[in-house]
């Protein structure tokens, strides 16, 4: 197959990064002839991936300042064989980075309007981009259906101007009005992403599903048929890492703490606190790039280590040394909402491993229904059945062995990276 891929994400391609929609589709497209595919992408970085012939970076720290000085230029083409981060440059990202994290952590539907905005008025369909689309000339563009009004219009306006067969990539709670307390903020901005939606959608030649959960209210919503594609295992080296049980037993969670993972955390540290029996038997290690504060952590139970985070390639090494893989969705406030149609990138690495997975989140969840139907995870939601899954896991000493069978059989049989790249090229065939 030789057709040229555009692969618009929110996020730069990077080596360093396992947790974000860019690592998923770095997966997708691993084998993939790099002559064949190109990356566009909105975050100020600069790729560390070597996959894709051209990667161009549209800038959002510049499309604000083209408000002030027309002459800025919001795009940025980097060729594969040149890619050069100087010492500027990562000051200009690591700057970049820190205003666009506290814009997440202050945001509210104000901002997030200002920002749509901002890009709306900016300058960011520039010569640049014309040239850069007018030499890749993609034949087929592929991209998350989110809910940022900007990313979506950028997208069609890159089918428009190439001619490109398009496919939206369902992956989140962008379209119903489930997601969160409907106040007039969330009514008003729901309204705005649910037409820019179906406006995108409208120009999309095929459609994917991250879960099956997320493909029912994907096709019931928009009349389409989407077909179930998820990041990709490897099955030669599936299951390869068998260790002993520690004594403590060592449980692992790897990735970002926000939308409610950490108040999940919180529960389970509480009934440790409660049961020093269980406390005294169980050694949790969370590795995370979310910023905790120091009194926080103080206020945790003494077996939970947080442990920072670490680059994506030492993330499978550390989740195949653990005797339990730790997943976690809010399970007290409305944040479990946000979740709802996720599957979380890790969950068909954890699945690889071969290890028992511990999911801690709402039974409405994608994520916790696909677990829980495939019957290879442990699934819990309150405080007693986590205290219950805790003490069945030392009283039923093959249990871990049991449910980590379980898992791997899971990721051969719906993961595995042959099922998932042929479902993939059947799909840009069929374009």
């Amino acid at each position: 197959m030789e057709k040229r891929i555009l692969v618009s994400t929110i996020e730069c391609w990077s080596s360093f990064n396992s947790a974000t929609t860019a690592s998923t589709f770095m997966s997708l497209f691993n084998n993939w002839d790099i002559e064949n595919l190109a990356s566009i992408y909105f975050r100020d970085d600069i790729p560390s991936s070597k996959q894709c012939c051209y990667y161009f970076e549209l800038s959002e720290n510049a499309i604000i300042k083209s408000h002030f000085n027309p002459m800025i230029k919001t795009g940025t083409l980097y060729d594969n064989s040149n890619i050069v981060i100087s010492e500027k440059n990562q000051k200009q990202i690591n700057e970049s980075k820190k205003v666009y994290q506290k814009f997440s952590v202050k945001r509210n539907y104000l901002m997030l309007w200002i920002r749509e905005l901002l890009w709306f008025t900016g300058k960011w369909r520039s010569k640049e981009l014309d040239e850069f689309l007018d030499m890749y000339k993609p034949e087929i563009i592929i991209f998350g259906m989110e809910g940022y009004r900007y990313f979506n219009r950028v997208n069609r306006y890159i089918i428009r101007r190439t001619g490109a067969r398009a496919i939206g990539f369902f992956w989140d709670d962008n379209f119903t009005y489930l997601q969160r307390k409907k106040t007039p903020g969330f009514l008003i901005n729901r309204y705005l992403q649910r037409k820019s939606l179906k406006k995108t959608a409208s120009l999309c030649d095929a459609f994917f599903a991250i879960s099956p959960k997320t493909k029912k209210e994907a096709d019931n919503f928009f009349g389409i048929n989407c077909e179930i594609i998820t990041k990709p295992v490897d099955c030669e080296s599936l299951g390869s890492c068998e260790i002993e049980t520690n004594d403590p037993i060592s449980v692992v969670y790897t990735g970002n703490l926000k939308i409610g993972r950490l108040d999940a955390l919180r529960v389970i540290s509480d009934v440790l606190i409660n049961n020093p029996e269980l406390e005294k038997k169980f050694e949790f290690k969370i590795y995370s790039s979310t910023v905790i504060p120091e009194n926080t952590i103080n206020h945790f139970s003494k077996s939970i280590h947080f442990c920072g985070s670490v680059p994506a390639y030492e993330v499978s090494y550390i989740q195949e040394k653990a005797n339990v893989l730790l997943l976690l969705e809010d399970i007290t406030g409305d944040n479990q909402k946000i979740a709802r149609l996720s599957f979380s990138t890790k969950i068909t690495d954890y699945l690889a491993k071969g290890k028992c997975i511990i999911a801690v989140a709402n039974e409405t969840v994608a994520s916790t229904e696909y677990l829980k139907q495939n019957n290879c995870a442990l699934c819990v939601s309150t405080s007693d059945e986590i205290k219950a899954c805790f003490r069945s896991l030392l009283e039923d000493k093959d249990l871990m062995k049991r449910m980590g069978t379980a898992a791997l059989s899971v990721a051969k049989k719906n993961h595995s990276r042959e099922v998932i790249e042929n479902r993939l090229y059947e799909v840009l065939e069929r374009l």
